[in-house]
């Protein structure tokens, strides 16, 4: 029995009561720890709240139950309840149907960029930018630093990149021709 100074089980002993060999807590059975899961879980997979949420099972536990950790106990119980996470409705819109990217009109109007980092340093370069044509799914990589990332997106995008020559270059970057 875990008894310390004025207190059992974590109770009050001026509050506490025994009838037919049980204890009772200001007018409660008082549950151990070695039962209070077992009481939660079949108050509410009972009749009367069938597997409701954590308000209408702690409404009926603590009519008739308690502990210290009442609260606690039921909201764990109640997260970890499979039944009532299958049946819970969902409060968000169902997803709409996948929409494709629409088919461009001429190569290179519609492009898909990516950097690779984290190479071995070679000639002071540590990524890739690799860029993809969406049409014709031709490949470019352009050889950067991992620093300069955002300058070579910016000049690879730029204007007066593709008016100079049919393929982008910058001065922080190179290109290397994929066969």
């Amino acid at each position: 029995m875990e008894q310390t100074k004025g207190k059992l089980y974590g109770y009050s002993l001026s509050s506490c009561e025994t009838l037919n060999g049980l204890l009772y807590y200001k007018g409660r059975l008082a549950v151990p720890n070695s039962l209070r899961r077992q009481v939660i879980q079949e108050i509410h997979s009972g009749f009367e709240i069938g597997h409701s949420g954590i308000k209408k099972t702690l409404i009926a536990v603590k009519s008739s139950f308690r502990w210290p950790t009442v609260y606690e106990d039921t909201k764990r119980s109640i997260d970890n309840c499979h039944e009532r996470r299958r049946a819970k409705p969902r409060h968000e819109a169902p997803a709409g149907l996948l929409t494709p990217f629409p088919i461009p009109d001429r190569p290179w109007l519609d492009i898909a960029m990516d950097f690779v980092t984290g190479l071995p340093l070679c000639e002071n370069m540590d990524a890739i930018l690799m860029v993809v044509d969406r049409l014709s799914k031709e490949r470019h990589y352009i050889v950067c630093k991992a620093d300069d990332q955002d300058d070579v997106a910016v000049g690879f995008l730029s204007p007066q990149t593709h008016a100079s020559s049919s393929f982008p270059m910058n001065e922080k970057a190179s290109p290397i021709r994929s066969e």
